[in-house]
């Protein structure tokens, strides 16, 4: 065994018990100095090099899945309508590249990353924004120690004149030794392919030499998924069965939960996880944690009472998720957004840091409604009814200040944005959960007065909204789609469960009548108002969502074709649950679609998995027949 004094002097990761040298045997010749391979079957690297002089040498290793820059396309930036000018703020000196890379903490200290740019490249690089900032001048090689960099998705925003990008490398110093000396290393790396070169420094100078490199790749086939789960033949009536599911999807949602390496958003929920990298990513978009919070909370009246140990996880996992996001209110009283929520980030080259920042109404509302106010009735934890309450108080400065709450407060762009979009309703569901707590004939009204300023600027036949809505000239833009039309009626349910008035329920079932309609007969939705055709993509958030929504108009209305149409939903969820041996799939519904800032790819979506485990629930919750 490796003494604590060489275990701190070698490299090794220390995320996984590996901290032995290699399996000893015969040392490379002087002319293959390097030797590297994957252990088949394990995420281990194991290295051998042989100094062939005496002097500093070095390690390098370039992992293809993860350092590998991620650009646009596959990294997709908003539009000026999420992001629109701001003219008093003057333009970026140099315009701004931004790309992104992946960190798995495959290695630690004393690994670093080296950032290699062009001799003649010229200035600027910001790395993760405003997340854990680091910055600098562009130099042919800048040195970043592994520390400074997060777990996960990592932002490099570039500003230059020309057009330039760094290649990446991880390196590690290795001992002075004799010449001809091996040293043996072991690194935890999950990866298919890796490239590694050894380096020579030469004595006294910042020059370096690279003498030898390999490249390494798995002989073994990727994991391939086992077959979705189908149901068994009774249907949706083994109750068993769908306990089961929804246990899998609670698993899912622990595992999709933010380390405590992701500072800032520990305790939350990553919104993706990226299967094509194998990473969980996207930790901020705190909006999207609260049906995961009602979800846990709701899971624990359907265990058995013995079963303590996932009941405290669950308890766990639904309070440390809500007392995070309430850290993103915005408490400063002369901020435009005081008593809102910080909700979303995304990505974008034309801001200083690289990141921009949303605080936004009505996802503050619908985070306070699923997750605020569900922790309140359990806990009786004052700040979550105290920070709804100041939500209420911020909706309403809003509503006396505009038509309708505008979408989104751009902290970058120090201005709000002049949309709406038709699924700012979801933000419904935060006045009636206040109003069920509270009893408050205030909170009644001003709901009410939320949504009806909805439809008075938005509204179109059959249930419908505007997609999106221009304040500044009154005008509609994009077309409506399910999804979106989804949280409409999600919007009217609220509203109709806020005070009673069937005027909304009638909205609910007008619409929702139009969403069924475009249903396909396995249960699908795409994103058109029309039946699923051959190649068309199924939008696995609107079945699951749909899923949800259906049960709950079914029981608003009694009526029974509402049922079918939940169950449909339902079992095409159970029928694409995934049960295979990645433990980041398992329990959840992979699709190949896109999410925020990441282009079509395989991946899981947080609020598919939330809600498919909010049908299942509901479905339990059904008398038996």
């Amino acid at each position: 065994m490796l003494t604590s004094r060489l275990l701190a002097s070698s490299c090794l990761s220390v995320i996984a018990p590996m901290f032995a040298f290699a399996a000893s045997g015969p040392l490379p010749s002087l002319a293959d100095p390097l030797q590297a391979a994957l252990v088949p079957g394990e995420p281990v690297l194991n290295v051998t090099a042989l100094t062939p002089s005496p002097g500093p040498h070095e390690l390098r290793l370039l992992v293809a899945d993860t350092l590998e820059l991620e650009t646009a396309p596959a990294i997709r930036f908003p539009g000026e309508i999420y992001l629109p000018p701001n003219p008093a703020m003057p333009p970026s000196k140099f315009p701004g590249q931004l790309v992104m890379f992946l960190h798995r903490n495959a290695v630690n200290p004393p690994w670093e990353l080296v950032m290699t740019f062009p001799a003649a490249a010229t200035g600027r690089w910001q790395l993760n924004g405003s997340f854990a900032p680091l910055a600098g001048e562009i130099k042919p090689e800048v040195i970043v120690p592994v520390s400074g960099l997060l777990s996960g998705e990592n932002s490099l925003l570039i500003n230059s004149e020309t057009t330039v990008l760094p290649r990446l490398t991880y390196r590690c110093q290795l001992a002075d030794t004799s010449p001809r000396a091996g040293q043996s290393f072991t690194v935890a790396l999950a990866a298919e392919t890796a490239e590694v070169e050894l380096w020579r420094s030469a004595a006294g100078t910042a020059a370096a030499e690279k003498i030898a490199e390999a490249t390494v790749a798995r002989k073994d086939s990727p994991l391939i998924d086992a077959p979705p789960w189908a149901p068994v033949t009774t249907g949706l009536s083994d109750h068993a069965h769908l306990f089961t599911a929804a246990q899998a999807v609670a698993q899912n949602l622990l595992r999709a939960r933010v380390a405590a390496s992701r500072p800032g958003f520990s305790g939350g929920l990553n919104m993706v996880y990226d299967a094509t990298h194998g990473l969980w990513r996207t930790p901020h978009w705190v909006w999207a944690w609260g049906p995961a919070v009602k979800f846990f909370i709701e899971l624990d009246r359907h265990l058995p009472a013995d079963a303590h140990a996932p009941r405290a996880a669950y308890r766990e996992a639904a309070l440390a998720a809500g007392l995070r996001s309430l850290d993103f209110v915005q408490t400063k009283p002369d901020h435009p957004a005081q008593g809102i929520a910080a909700v979303r980030w995304a990505f974008s080259p034309e801001t200083p840091q690289g990141v921009v920042e949303y605080f936004s109404t009505a996802d503050s509302l619908f985070l306070a409604g699923w997750a605020w106010m569900p922790l309140y009735q359990a806990t009786h934890h004052p700040p979550f009814l105290e920070h709804t309450r100041g939500l209420e108080a911020a909706a309403v400065r809003l509503m006396d200040a505009y038509p309708v709450v505008p979408q989104d407060y751009v902290e970058e762009r120090q201005r709000w944005t002049p949309h709406t979009l038709d699924e700012s309703i979801f933000g419904m569901i935060g006045f009636t959960e206040l109003y069920a707590a509270t009893k408050d004939p205030t909170v009644q009204a001003d709901g009410v007065r939320f949504i009806e300023s909805h439809l008075k600027h938005m509204g179109q036949p059959h249930g419908f909204l505007d997609r999106g809505w221009d304040r500044a000239t009154g005008e509609a833009f994009w077309d409506a789609d399910v999804k979106g039309h989804l949280w409409v009626l999600l919007g009217y349910l609220d509203a109709y469960r806020l005070n009673g008035d069937t005027r909304y329920l009638d909205l609910a079932k007008t619409l929702g009548d139009r969403i069924a309609a475009s249903q396909g007969h396995d249960g699908a939705w795409t994103d058109a108002f029309r039946a699923p055709t051959a190649g068309d993509p199924i939008n696995d958030r609107a079945i699951a969502m749909g899923a949800w929504m259906f049960y709950e108009l079914h029981r608003l209305s009694g009526e029974t074709t509402y049922l079918a149409t939940a169950r449909r939903a339902l079992t095409w969820c159970l029928r694409h649950q995934d049960f295979s041996d990645n433990l980041d799939l398992f329990g959840a519904i992979p699709n190949t679609t896109g999410m925020a800032h990441l282009a079509s790819r395989r991946m899981t979506i947080l609020y598919t998995t939330e809600f498919f485990g909010l049908a299942l629930l509901a479905e339990l919750d059904l008398p038996r027949s």
